[in-house]
């Protein structure tokens, strides 16, 4: 299988930088990214990226989310994960590549 590279597939989010695919690897909250979906009183939805417990932004629409946890995953060389209104368990936010 070969590595994860984020820099050259724009569709990959992140990875774990080892040989083994982050997708047999859980979650870790502590040190991914995790892209949270919080319901609006209004009835919208926003989001929140965090990476651990720091939060990296909040962006109105999945789109914009996503681009903002790639950036973070990317740039911290970190997997990134859904949280979505579906709750647990998080969902790897990339297509695995071979």
């Amino acid at each position: 299988m070969g590595r994860c590279n984020p820099l050259a597939d724009p569709l990959v989010l992140g990875c774990r930088w080892a040989e083994t695919p982050v997708m047999m690897q859980p979650p870790n909250e502590d040190d991914d990214v995790i892209c949270h979906q919080i319901p609006d009183p209004n009835g919208g939805t926003c989001w929140t990226i965090h990476l651990g417990a720091d939060t990296h932004g909040q962006r109105d629409s999945l789109t914009e989310a996503i681009t903002l946890a790639r950036q973070v995953a990317v740039s911290r060389q970190r997997p990134a994960w859904l949280l979505d209104d579906t709750g647990y368990p998080l969902k790897p936010m990339f297509p695995w590549a071979p």
